[in-house]
């Protein structure tokens, strides 16, 4: 669960502030924190999905349950940030 609570809330800010700090703009920032966040769920996407894999090969429903959970979690929470984004600064996605 604190892997889990670090990914979600150090990760990103440690990119901001250093983002902020290279670029000076707060909307800069956070769109560079927000493409970081993004990548680091792409890959545990992919790494969640080889674990759903392998957990139905096995037959563990209690590890697909687990995985489906968090993998639907994960992309509700994208979605949100994204889409707090786009309603605070719009469409512009220039760096």
């Amino acid at each position: 669960m604190f892997g889990l609570l670090t990914k979600i809330l150090l990760s990103p800010i440690i990119v901001f502030v250093i983002a902020y700090i290279y670029f000076g703009d707060s909307r800069k920032a956070v769109l560079v924190a927000l493409l970081f966040y993004s990548a680091l769920s792409a890959f545990s996407l992919f790494t969640s999905g080889i674990q759903i894999f392998l957990a139905m090969g096995t037959f563990n429903i209690f590890k697909f349950v687990k995985k489906s959970i968090k993998i639907v979690y994960m992309l509700v929470m994208l979605i949100f940030y994204w889409l707090a984004y786009v309603l605070i600064w719009g469409t512009n996605f220039a760096i």
